[in-house]
């Protein structure tokens, strides 16, 4: 240990910038770790209080959305707290995004979310929902986020 505290004294320059990148890459590991961590965190969340699960969901995001997912079948979970696509999560009612809209078609349901400033939203294909399964998860959405959804007539092809 006294042999590595007198590299440090007198090796000269080299040591001390090996030093510091090797805690630039520690630093930037244990933040990316951190980020990571708490979207586990609110991927289990949103898990643990699911409103539904689409198995499997075909998904298509607005146009305007710079965040793009790729076409194709995935598990879905949507929760008062965000949806979980996948390895994706889009987390809404916790800090300033909020959930806006729930709107639920023959074959689809639309969800708005986001800001005053910025607006995003999500179309989840999905088969058709009876009168006593609309009412259920209706019921749910009305009961974890405040918002009612309406039933509407979007039609995708």
């Amino acid at each position: 240990m006294l042999a590595s505290f007198g590299l440090l004294v007198h090796g000269g320059g080299h040591v001390w910038y090996f030093l510091l990148v090797t805690l630039g890459v520690a630093f930037s590991a244990a933040l990316l770790a951190v980020r990571e961590f708490g979207r586990v965190k609110a991927a289990a969340l949103i898990i643990e209080n699911q409103i539904m699960h689409i198995q499997p969901a075909v998904i298509k995001r607005s146009e305007s959305s710079e965040a793009h997912l790729a076409s194709g079948s995935i598990e879905v979970f949507v929760s008062g707290f965000g949806i979980l696509l996948d390895s994706t999560v889009i987390v809404f009612n916790q800090g300033a995004v909020r959930l806006l809209a729930v709107e639920m078609g023959q074959e689809s349901i639309l969800m708005k979310y986001g800001t005053d400033n910025e607006q995003h939203s999500i179309t989840l294909l999905c088969k058709s929902l009876d009168e006593v399964e609309f009412e259920a998860v209706s019921r749910k959405f009305r009961y974890e986020t405040g918002i009612t959804p309406s039933r509407g007539g979007i039609r995708l092809e």
